[in-house]
This record gives C-alpha cells, sequence and structure tokens, in this order.
C-alpha cells in the first residue's frame, strides 16, 4: 500500500443521503471533538397505518464527525414546514420558513432558533414576510433577515431578535434604490448592516452595470445612509468580518471580469479606522458566488474561500494579509456548490464539498450528492520544514501549470496553470505549490498576475517567473506580463511576490538558470545567448541585472508547439541548445572589422523557411558553437537531462507508438531507447520531463473499461532500456463508495530508486 492509500483509506465515506442530508448551504456548529451540528429536513410518517402512509416534512438535528464516520440523527419534533437556509450566530442556529397556509386558512410563516437549551419557534402574520435572501447573524440572540420587495426590487429587511423565550419582528426601512439579488451584506457589528455593490441591470455578472457603492443601515435609528465606495464595482462576491472589525471584499463579477471572461481574483478590504476601502493582493484563483469559513484550528487567522464557482480553494491569512491556494478539486461549479465541510485528522486538514450538477439551468441543484474530498495546503513557518505526511497526489491546476523541479537544497514548484470554473471555463491561476526533497507538500503566496506556461527560475534562494500567457478565448493581445520575484521559499507567507520593472528580460525569450553561477542564460531574437548576471543585496528583495553578449547559434531556432527550444548549462560550462524548429540556411555577413583582422570570428545571419531540427548545438565555454551528430528522426519533443543527454520523442513512427531516441554528450552519439509502454494511450495527452538524470514520462492509460484508471507515470531504465512504472491513477467511479478517494490530482510525488522523490505535474493529461 502506497502513502497516499494509507491515507485515503482512513478518511471514513459520507453517510448516504437518507441517513445524513446535506443543508443547501454550509454553516455548521462545531463540536470540541471536530464534529458538525447542523439542523435539516427530515421525512416522517405522519400516520399510524403503514398501508397509507403519508409524508410530514420534520426537522432533525444531525451530528457528523468526518474524521472517524460518527452521524447521529435526534428529531426536533417541530411543527411540518419546508424549512429554509438557516444561519449559526454563535452556538445558536436560526431557521425560517416561507408563508403557509394553515388549517383556519390563515396564512403565517415561522421562524426557529436552535439554542444548547431549547428550540424557540415564533410564527407571524404572512404580511410582514417578503422573500428572504439571507440571513446575517448579529451576535446569538439576534439577526438581519435581508429582503427584496418583489414590486419595486428595493432592498429591505427585518431585525429579528430573542427576547427571553420569544423572538421580536422589527421591520426596517427600505433602500430606495433598485438592485438585483446579487449584492453582498456583512455586520459591521451588532447594530450596523453593510450592503456591498450589487448591480440593477436585467443580466447578471456585470454585464450591463456593476455598483461599487455600499450602503450602512444603522438598526438602532433604522436609517440607510451612504458607506464608502469600493475600488471597482462588483456582483456577486464574497465578503467576511474580520476579528479587527474590517471587511474583506473579494472575487465576484467586475467591469474588468464581467460574466464571460470572469469571475475576478481582486480583493480589498474595508477599513473601520478610515471609512475606506484599501486594495489586497488579489486571490490565486477567480471566483464568483463563494462563501468564506474560517477553518478548522485556524479560527481568527485563516479563512478558505469556498463553495464558489473555482475549483480552487483560496485561503486569507489575516494577519500577513496574504493568499495562497488551499486545495483544490477535480472540477469547479458554474453555480457555485453547496456544501463545504473542512475538518482536522491527525496533522492533515481535509475538505467534502458537495457540488451543484452542470447543465441546464434548471438542474443546477445540489439533489444529486456529488460530493468530493481534497487535501487541504497550509503555508509553513518561515525558516521550518514542512511537517505532516508525505502527499503523494495534490490537486492543483489543471492546464499550463509550470514544474520547477526540486533540487535538493530548495523545494519543487508548481506555478500557475489554469482552474476549471464550471462548464467549459478555465480561468487563469496565479497558485505556487511547493514540495520539498521529502516529498511534503506546502503552500506559497499566490503571484500578483495569474499566467499559464510561465517560465519558472531559481536564481540562489530566490524564484524569478518570466512571461507566460495570459489570453483567453475571450481576451486576445493582452499586455506582456511583468517579470515577478521571490526572495525566498524559506519564509514562508512572510515574503511576496514583487514585480520587477527593469530587468530587461524579454518575456518572449528562452530564459534559463546557469549551473556554474546564480546568473542566467537568455536566448535572444532566436540567435543570440546572451549572460545575464543577478546581484542581490542581503535580503534579495529588489535584484538587479547585468547582461551581456556571450554566444551567437549557429542556425536560428524558435519553439513552436510540438517542440519547445531547450536550453541548459552542464556542470563542465558548456551549454547544449536544443528542440524547436531551425532554419538551415545561412549567409555570411561581410565587414570592415573582420576584413581587416584575421582574428574577428565570421558572421552569420540564418535565412529560408523554418523546418524541424535534427541536430542541436553544444556551446563551448568560450562561446564557440557545434554541432551535434543528426538525430535518426527530425523534430520531436526534448528533454535535457543534467548529465547532458538529450532525449528526443517522436509520435511519427510507422507503429503508431512513441519513439525515443538519447544522445551521448561524451560519445556524440544517438542511440534509441524503447519504445513507449503499450499501455499508454495515442493518440492521447502525454508530457515527457527529465529531473536531474531520470528520465519521466506522464500519460493517458489506453481506455478498455469505461472505468478503468485513466493515467500512469513511467521511468526510464537506461541498465534495462525499458519503461518501469511508478505511479497510476486508481479507477473510482463518481458516486461510489469510493468518493472519499480525491480525484484529478494536478501533482504525483513518485518515489525513485535511489530512495529520493520526483515531482510530476498531470496538468493537461
Amino acid at each position: 500500500m502506497t502513502d497516499a492509500e494509507a491515507e485515503v483509506v482512513s478518511i471514513p465515506p459520507v453517510p448516504t443521503y437518507a441517513a445524513m442530508p446535506f443543508p443547501a448551504q454550509s454553516g455548521f456548529l462545531r463540536d470540541s471533538d471536530g464534529a458538525v451540528l447542523w439542523p435539516a429536513g427530515t421525512n416522517t410518517y405522519c400516520r399510524a397505518d403503514p398501508s397509507q402512509p403519508c409524508i410530514d416534512w420534520g426537522l432533525a438535528w444531525y451530528r457528523w464527525n468526518p474524521a472517524t464516520g460518527e452521524h447521529s440523527r435526534n428529531n426536533l419534533g417541530v411543527a411540518a414546514g419546508s424549512y429554509y437556509p438557516r444561519v449559526v450566530a454563535g452556538r445558536n442556529v436560526w431557521m425560517h420558513t416561507a408563508p403557509m397556509l394553515e388549517p383556519t386558512a390563515r396564512q403565517t410563516w415561522r421562524v426557529l432558533l436552535k439554542t444548547p437549551e431549547a428550540l424557540i419557534e415564533q410564527e407571524f402574520p404572512a404580511d410582514s414576510y417578503r422573500h428572504i435572501e439571507e440571513l446575517v447573524p448579529l451576535g446569538e440572540d439576534a439577526v438581519f433577515a435581508m429582503q427584496r420587495d418583489e414590486t419595486t426590487r428595493h432592498p429591505r429587511g427585518l431585525l429579528l431578535q430573542r427576547v427571553g423565550a420569544k423572538i421580536e419582528l422589527h421591520p426596517m426601512p427600505e433602500l430606495p434604490e433598485v438592485l438585483r439579488d446579487d449584492y453582498a451584506v456583512v455586520a459591521l457589528d451588532e447594530q450596523r448592516i453593510m450592503l456591498i455593490g450589487g448591480g440593477a441591470g436585467k443580466y447578471r455578472g456585470c454585464v450591463e452595470e456593476c455598483l461599487a457603492s455600499t450602503h450602512v443601515l444603522d438598526l438602532k435609528v433604522r436609517r440607510w445612509t451612504p458607506g464608502p465606495s469600493m475600488l471597482e464595482g462588483r456582483a456577486e462576491a464574497v465578503t467576511a468580518r474580520l476579528p479587527d472589525g474590517s471587511v474583506l471584499v473579494a472575487g465576484g463579477y467586475t467591469k474588468a471580469e464581467p460574466w464571460g471572461p470572469g469571475p475576478s481574483r481582486t480583493a480589498e478590504l474595508w477599513s473601520p479606522v478610515s471609512n475606506r476601502f484599501e486594495p489586497l493582493p488579489p486571490m490565486p484563483v477567480p471566483t464568483a458566488r463563494a462563501k468564506a469559513y474560517w477553518a478548522p484550528g485556524q479560527e481568527g487567522r485563516t479563512l478558505l474561500i469556498a463553495e464558489g464557482m473555482s475549483a480552487g480553494i483560496s485561503a486569507f491569512d489575516v494577519q500577513r494579509r496574504a493568499w495562497y491556494l488551499a486545495g483544490a478539486w477535480e472540477a469547479g461549479s458554474e453555480e457555485g456548490a453547496c456544501t463545504f465541510v473542512p475538518f482536522k485528522k491527525g496533522e492533515q486538514t481535509w475538505a467534502w464539498q458537495n457540488f451543484k450538477s452542470e447543465g441546464h439551468y434548471s438542474s443546477k441543484s445540489c439533489e444529486y450528492r456529488l460530493i468530493r474530498l481534497t487535501k487541504l495546503l497550509e503555508p509553513r513557518a518561515p525558516g521550518a520544514q514542512a511537517t505532516g505526511p508525505i502527499w503523494n497526489e495534490v490537486a492543483a491546476g489543471r492546464w499550463g501549470a509550470s514544474l520547477l523541479a526540486v533540487d535538493g537544497k530548495h523545494p519543487a514548484l508548481l506555478v500557475g496553470g489554469t482552474m476549471h470554473t464550471g462548464m467549459n471555463s478555465h480561468q487563469l491561476s496565479a497558485a505556487v505549490i511547493a514540495v520539498d526533497a521529502a516529498g511534503r507538500a506546502f503552500a506559497l503566496p499566490s503571484l500578483q498576475h495569474a499566467r499559464r506556461s510561465p517560465n519558472v527560475l531559481r536564481v540562489g534562494d530566490g524564484v524569478l517567473v518570466v512571461g507566460g500567457s495570459n489570453e483567453s478565448v475571450f481576451r486576445r493581445n493582452q499586455p506582456v506580463l511583468p517579470v515577478e520575484w521571490l526572495p525566498s521559499t524559506e519564509r514562508g507567507l512572510d515574503a511576496r511576490w514583487t514585480v520587477l520593472a527593469d530587468t530587461g528580460l524579454d518575456a518572449n525569450s528562452l530564459v534559463t538558470p546557469r549551473r556554474t553561477s546564480d546568473g542566467l542564460l537568455e536566448l535572444v531574437d532566436a540567435t543570440s545567448v546572451m549572460r545575464v548576471q543577478v546581484k542581490t543585496g542581503a535580503s534579495q528583495d529588489e535584484p538587479t541585472f547585468v547582461r551581456e553578449a556571450w554566444a551567437q547559434l549557429l542556425r536560428s531556432r524558435r519553439s513552436f508547439e510540438d517542440s519547445r527550444v531547450q536550453m541548459r548549462e552542464l556542470d563542465d560550462g558548456r551549454v547544449i541548445v536544443a528542440g524547436g524548429e531551425v532554419q538551415s540556411v545561412r549567409i555570411a555577413l561581410w565587414s570592415e572589422e573582420v576584413a581587416l583582422a584575421s582574428t574577428a570570428p565570421d558572421s552569420y545571419v540564418s535565412i529560408g523557411y523554418w523546418g524541424p531540427e535534427q541536430e542541436h548545438e553544444i556551446i563551448a565555454p568560450d562561446g564557440k558553437a557545434s554541432l551535434s551528430a543528426p538525430s535518426r528522426l527530425p523534430g520531436g519533443t526534448v528533454v535535457i537531462l543534467d548529465s547532458g543527454h538529450v532525449v528526443k520523442a517522436h509520435t511519427a513512427t510507422s507503429d503508431g507508438r512513441l519513439a525515443f531516441e538519447m544522445h551521448d554528450p561524451h560519445t556524440l552519439r544517438w542511440r534509441d531507447l524503447a519504445a513507449a509502454p503499450s499501455e499508454m494511450q495515442l493518440p492521447g495527452r502525454w508530457q515527457m520531463s527529465a529531473q536531474g538524470n531520470e528520465l519521466l514520462l506522464a500519460a493517458q492509460k489506453t481506455e478498455q473499461t469505461p472505468h478503468q484508471t485513466q493515467r500512469a507515470i513511467w521511468r526510464m531504465n537506461f541498465a534495462s532500456n525499458d519503461w518501469e512504472k511508478l505511479w497510476e491513477e486508481r479507477d473510482v467511479k463518481p458516486g461510489s463508495d469510493e468518493s472519499n478517494v480525491p480525484v484529478g490530482a494536478g501533482l504525483v510525488i513518485v518515489s525513485l530508486p535511489d530512495g529520493t522523490r520526483a515531482v510530476v505535474s498531470m496538468g493537461g493529461i
């Protein structure tokens, strides 16, 4: 049994719906042992004769410990009715029903308050009811029922307050402004409610209009007053009041990220001291229709943003005002999720989430029990080692995430990529996940700019992120992404990504770290190789870059979709440039300097068509370039091992299988490697990577049954010239008893024969 399997089977499955129906919204009471408690509807027979049953919808109190699987149900014995989403207020839970027709033909509606000591039930006339969109807690003994007039579309509300054993109702005035139901509401204290943003148009998602305005309702004097404006208008955003009284507002739809291209990653904070909104770093992944929950054991310190559209869970460190990706599922949900249950088991934090079904709007509901489990990452303390179990499988960005391999001293990093946000939408991610040499995963602060397929470089103890794509199906010709710098991975959330304005690095150039110094190599204009010296102070906060021309390639070389140019410096100072397309024809340039000085090198320029390469270039330490022997087949995907061996993979073979050949930098000869494993699916998605001197192949498997495992990782054994399987995805059918198995691993940690571990990105496979 692997480490990952041992972790998974220790998590009991979710009880059946009949035994434990999840409510349509989260917000649980928590017991000291980690169990969650909540009220929800239950059906009972209302006649003594079972042959003539009728269903009487009542209310029950549920208790479930996700770590142990123990669960129970106690009927509360209240009158029949459809009980609507509740809200937790300290130790108490508030609920309500819609108006119902009593036998006396008198229309009424009910409010219920469940306390640890009693259940208080109060009935009110139907004319006091308007559709309640949200309950906002105001301490334990009061809630604000947010309403909206069906005719005027003006927001209004009711103050529901416990007085002894009764509940009193106090109507509040309307806000004389037309709004949709996409605003956010938060309690500033026990006497003030803030209504935030929203829109007034016919369409959701800021397609027509999005408001940056806020309004404050003083419950004591019963009056609305204008509040401070947000930095940008937004709708369907997540809000949370923090321990110091400030209010976090994040995500949703904005004018810059409306429905379609959106949702947004941006965030801001209302300060009770300045009465202004201040900018915050953006979230790692965009989301809307989400909610904020305190992480178990981190109450008041770490907020988890879940139940939204995104497959990712953003986490906000309150003290450091920093964001990181805490976890992810294989997919998001266009209309958001239904129930989010984070919990602790030992040192590890997990979370269940019940997703809404995808499809037509009429079918998006919580009734299908699309329940998924994920592990939650935490940042490690500055300078400390990551703790907890080895996480062999981590859900992360699915497409275009760049992997920087572990080097012994520094962790591997998975940077950027995309995150699913429902249906066919994949939004850019700024997430950064680290895995140390022992195989323990932890979170790092997210980038300032989300990006796909960036160039990630290690310079000393720092990390440099260059380029990448920020285009999408909705947005073309986006501005070039700036270079970002993280001073150290050892500082955890105390370090921040800094945007560097004057590096001189071209976002479209190939940049790679040097092995013999803390500098970089940059391939400019497909021909020139520059040496870039990176200078950092003691803090490494603001590096400077000094560039010098060093070498010229014999042939211009550029990347294309199926073959990216690779550049690697070896320990002996030689540099290998391989892959991509080349211009095989070149002409000499005459200059007076060359004519008069016999020692001056000849100068050439490449011309003509671009074609697949067969020879890579080897640049000596003095800058002189030479060509390798030609490979047996032209083109192909290329990787370079630390030893300088160049491996090429070719798909255009006579037997339809993936063929491999390898160049030895010492003998300067090519040799064939074993063809891809027979169970690898072709055509299908695959990727080849080099980690140190290991050659790894990750790919889809041949599909023989509807639920056969779909992905695997193999290692090339150069001694036996054979592929050895290191990992394969488990066969999990959605909705089966194995729903506790995490699906959609984006990051897989495999053990190698020498006892070390390698990290493989499965994004896009």
